[in-house]
C-alpha cells in the first residue's frame, strides 16, 4: 500500500512584477510552491474580497482595479492539501486620491438628486 501525503505544501511567497513605466506590459504575480511528498498539482488565485477562486499558472496577470486589494494564491498538492500565500496589491489610484474621488462623485450625485427633488 502506497504512502498518503497528509501534509500541505511548504509555505511560499508571491512576487509582484510591476508593469513597465509606459504601461505596455501588465502587472503580474509570480509564485512557486514545493511539496516533497506528492508534488504540486495546481494553483488557484483569488483577487479581492469578493473574487472567486480560479485555477491559474504562474506568472498570472493581475486585474486592473482602482483601489488596493488582496491577492491570495493557493497551492494544492496531488492529495488536495493546500497552502495559501497572501499579498496586498496597490490599485491604480493612490489611497487618498481614491477616497477623494469617491467623495467628489458622491457629493455630485447628492447635488443632482437634491436639484431634481426641488424641481
Amino acid at each position: 500500500i502506497g504512502e498518503v501525503d497528509m501534509f500541505p505544501p511548504i509555505p511560499f511567497s508571491i512576487t509582484i512584477i510591476q508593469s513597465d513605466s509606459a504601461g505596455r506590459t501588465p502587472r503580474m504575480i509570480s509564485f512557486s510552491a514545493y511539496d516533497a511528498e506528492s508534488g504540486i498539482s495546481k494553483y488557484k488565485v483569488k483577487s479581492g474580497m469578493v473574487g472567486r477562486w480560479r485555477e491559474v499558472v504562474s506568472p498570472y496577470v493581475l486585474p486592473n482595479k482602482f483601489f488596493s486589494y488582496t491577492v491570495k494564491v493557493a497551492a494544492f498538492d496531488v492529495y488536495g492539501n493546500k497552502q495559501v500565500a497572501t499579498t496586498r496589491v496597490k490599485g491604480i489610484l493612490p489611497g487618498w486620491f481614491g477616497i477623494a474621488l469617491l467623495v467628489l462623485i458622491g457629493t455630485g450625485v447628492w447635488r443632482i438628486f437634491m436639484i431634481k427633488k426641488k424641481v
